[in-house]
């Protein structure tokens, strides 16, 4: 993820679908939440309740 965020922000365009919103990296408008995240695992849990 760092790679990805890196090569969009130094080349705007570069990788199709991708953008970055401020600090938050969006793949065709969504956030990405990487699979590795505690937020993703905190996320899931709230939403299968």
């Amino acid at each position: 993820t760092r790679l990805l965020k890196a090569s969009i922000t130094q080349n705007l365009g570069s990788i199709p679908n991708y953008t970055m919103r401020g600090r938050l990296l969006c793949r065709k408008g969504r956030v990405v939440i990487p699979k590795q995240s505690t937020l993703r695992d905190e996320l899931i849990r709230h939403f299968s309740q």
